[in-house]
């Protein structure tokens, strides 16, 4: 089987405080519950600063094709338009 992000890419919206992001398994099962580790890296958002979580460890359930986690983001607008 293949282990996969979801989606390609995720928009975030400041203000609505968090992201999901969903793993995928396609073509192939796990016989028993799985830890899998979504890790963010800095690119266009900076950690401490815009998101708060380096890492989730959501598991993939036996039998299971997907499992999500959510990244805590933070609201760091000082005005609302």
């Amino acid at each position: 089987g293949v282990l996969s992000l979801e989606r390609g890419t995720y928009d975030v919206i400041e203000n609505e405080g968090t992201v999901e992001i969903c793993a995928v398994l396609t073509g192939g099962v796990l016989s028993t519950d799985t830890v899998i580790t979504l890790q963010a890296s800095d690119n266009t958002a900076v950690w401490n600063s815009e998101y708060s979580a380096r890492e989730l460890r959501p598991i993939l359930k036996a039998f299971g094709s997907r499992t999500c986690g959510r990244f805590n983001i933070i609201n760091d607008i000082k005005h609302t338009f």
